[in-house]
């Protein structure tokens, strides 16, 4: 439900239901969080994107992966949020197997918009 709120720009919602997942004691997976970041993205709430994003580097289970950095770095680059951006592109490498890929990908979208 979190995630087609999110897709669907309901963020008080999702973030009531992210919440509450929280508050449950169950831990949110990266496709939720994931959804939820690319969610905040749209609505150019970096801010709470990037919290998001902090949490997924902390918790267990919920490790950033090839999409999240997708959606996180073309949205920081489409806002020109550059020290953001430099900063996550350190993470690829600490995170992902195959960074340049990812790397490259982004580049190319940045170029092409």
């Amino acid at each position: 439900m979190i995630m087609t709120m999110a897709r669907n720009k309901l963020i008080d919602k999702a973030e009531e239901l992210f919440s509450q997942l929280k508050e449950e004691g169950l831990d949110p997976d990266t496709r939720v969080c994931t959804e939820l970041l690319g969610a905040y993205t749209r609505a150019g709430m970096i801010e709470k994107a990037m919290e998001i994003y902090e949490m997924m580097k902390m918790q267990s289970g919920c490790q950033p992966n090839e999409l999240t950095f997708t959606i996180l770095l073309n949205s920081l680059e489409r806002v020109e949020e550059r020290v953001l951006a430099n900063a996550v592109r350190r993470d690829v490498f600490e995170y992902l197997d195959d960074p340049t890929k990812i790397l490259n990908n982004v580049a190319n979208t940045v170029v092409t918009h």
